[in-house]
């Protein structure tokens, strides 16, 4: 029984390691860009077609941005971006369709992402053997 725990042990421990391919966002379909007009569809329609947005930034430029990405994860190296998509719809002051951009991972030098994030209140940083051992077995199929 001994040496079955010694060879199923590092199994166990091994496994939450391997590499997997994960999917990000929002993943729309391209036929639904098809009914969103400029000047003519509104918040209201763009939110009925394409769902709620990623991000919505109504406080400064009045847009909503959809974006999706699928993030291929090996080992403990850093993930890769293997593909993204993002739709930013900018709207006029009486919430028409103004804008309309598709870009790609392609595009990545006209995005700027900001790196900053909103400290959330109460959150703990997990302890030492929670930080180690909390991804064991959880290994998603792919």
């Amino acid at each position: 029984m001994l040496k079955n725990l010694l060879f199923i042990l590092p199994i166990i421990f091994i496994s939450s390691c391997f590499d997997g391919k994960t999917k990000h966002g929002y993943m729309f379909e391209a036929e639904k860009l098809q009914y969103l007009r400029k000047n003519i569809s509104s918040k209201d329609e763009v939110f009925y077609i394409m769902g709620s947005p990623t991000i919505k930034n109504e406080a400064f430029d009045n847009s909503w941005v959809y974006l999706a990405q699928d993030v291929k994860n090996f080992l403990f190296f850093k993930p890769k971006i293997t593909n993204r998509e993002i739709l930013v719809v900018k709207f006029d002051e009486s919430n028409i369709i103004k804008d309309l951009k598709k870009l790609s991972l392609l595009d990545e030098n006209q995005i700027s992402l900001s790196h900053k994030f909103t400290e959330v209140k109460g959150h703990k940083e997990p302890g030492f053997f929670k930080a180690i051992f909390s991804n064991i077995g959880q290994v998603t199929p792919n």
